[in-house]
Formats: structure tokens, sequence, C-alpha cells
């Protein structure tokens, strides 16, 4: 339980860092384009994004629970991890994630640097660590 529990607290910081981020991105003018024609405002578009980045953030860190659980990652420390497999893993995947929003959006690179960094802290170190206690 302590597992699920981990994944799904991991998975609520990133949708707080993501809605922190966006609202930064919608403060400097990065609302979608349809919206602002349409005339809907910074805040409303804000609250959309905040309750997306937490339904889904919250889903993957709940995924990101079962793999650990399933995958038997625990027990296995290293590398400053309770699962040092697991946590390379995360850095690994993070930085994959991340490639393509440099790439597409290279303006918005440092949104891409905190999600990578987050990602692999939360869910390559943070998840194990509660998952042990």
């Amino acid at each position: 339980m302590e597992t699920v529990v981990g994944g799904w607290v991991a998975g609520y910081a990133m949708a707080l860092i993501s809605t922190a981020t966006g609202t930064v991105l919608l403060a400097r003018g990065a609302s979608p384009a349809a919206w602002k024609d349409a005339g809907v405002p910074a805040g409303v578009v804000g609250v959309v994004l905040s309750l997306g980045a937490l339904f889904a953030w919250t889903i993957i860190g709940l995924l990101a629970a079962i793999v650990y659980a399933a995958g038997d990652f625990a027990g296995r420390p290293g590398l400053g991890s309770p699962s040092w497999p697991f946590a390379v893993g995360a850095a690994a995947l993070a930085v994959v994630g991340a490639a393509p929003v440099v790439a597409l959006f290279p303006r918005w690179w440092w949104v891409a640097f905190i999600h990578a960094g987050a990602f692999a802290g939360l869910f390559g170190w943070a998840l194990p660590w509660m998952a042990a206690q």
C-alpha cells in the first residue's frame, strides 16, 4: 500500500510543478491560439491546465508504483535511492521525454529541464523511498 500512496504523492507533486510552470507560461502569453481568439480568459486556461495535470500525473504516478511493485525493484540500494535500477530508468525516461520538448519548443527549454529533474527525483528517488517506509 505504501508503494501506491508513494506513486500517487509523486504524481501529485509533479502536477503541482506542471501547474506552476504552466501558470508562468500563461502569464507570458503562451495560451493556445484558438482559445485566445475565442476570448477565453487565461484564468480559465489555468484551471483546465491544473485539472488536466492533476489527473494525468497522478495516473502516471500510480502506473509507476505498479511498475515498481510488479517489477520487484525494491531492495537494490544505490545512487542514493532504495532502488538504483528504478532510479536510472526514471532518469533515462525523463531525458527521453524532455528531448522532444526541447527540440520542438527551444524557448521552453527551462520547462523541460524543470520537469525532467522533478520527474527523475520524484519517481526515481522519492517513490522508492516512500515505498520503503
